[in-house]
């Protein structure tokens, strides 16, 4: 599997549905079908997820060499959330509307422990601040590099920064204006992150 492209949705399925979703994928072969939808290319596959439902059984069906194969794979509730956007060319925009520019990454379990943080709570690390245009809104309103998002529009769950993206997208709309505490240093800070 040499496309990028392919590397990138098998990596995506394997954090949703497991290191059995890969091997389908790699296994893009002549013959193979995502929910009925031949795959030619990767965009077939792309395509048979875009339009399946929220969730339920997906059959895959492929073929190794001469073997013919079908998988059956569980969809959960939300698997559409579940999935790695961070490195798709679409997020730098939401980016913008959702997180005012910011660049977040889930902090491991060793950063939480050495930062005092739950392995539970949200502890999202601002990797970035955008500097420009509707990027800069987070910057204009106080956000650091190194800041920790701990609490956001009142969750405090942990998540990615994807599943954050998507949240903020589905439940506030452009001009709200949502509640943040990021942890700076030692200390808690309140800040107002304006949605665009």
């Amino acid at each position: 599997m040499d496309d990028p492209d392919e590397k990138l949705l098998a990596r995506n399925m394997v954090d949703v549905h497991g290191a059995e979703a890969a091997t389908i994928v790699r296994a893009n072969a002549r013959g193979a079908a995502v929910a009925g939808q031949p795959v030619i290319s990767i965009a077939d596959v792309s395509w048979a997820l875009h339009r399946f439902p929220a969730q339920g059984p997906m059959l895959v069906n492929y073929r190794r060499g001469a073997v013919s194969s079908q998988a059956r794979l569980e969809l959960p509730e939300d698997w559409r959330k579940k999935a790695d956007i961070s490195h798709r060319s679409g997020t730098w925009g939401m980016r913008g509307m959702a997180l005012g520019g910011l660049v977040l990454e889930d902090l491991d379990d060793a950063a939480r422990k050495t930062k005092g943080l739950d392995e539970k709570g949200l502890g999202l690390l601002v990797r970035g601040v955008g500097q420009y245009g509707k990027h800069a809104a987070a910057k204009n309103a106080g956000f650091q590099k190194d800041d920790v998002l701990v609490s956001c529009a009142g969750l405090t769950n942990r998540m990615s920064e994807g599943e954050l993206i998507a949240h903020l997208l589905e439940e506030h709309k452009a001009g709200e204006k949502v509640k943040v505490t990021v942890q700076r240093g030692a200390q808690k800070v309140d800040l107002t992150l304006p949605m665009q």
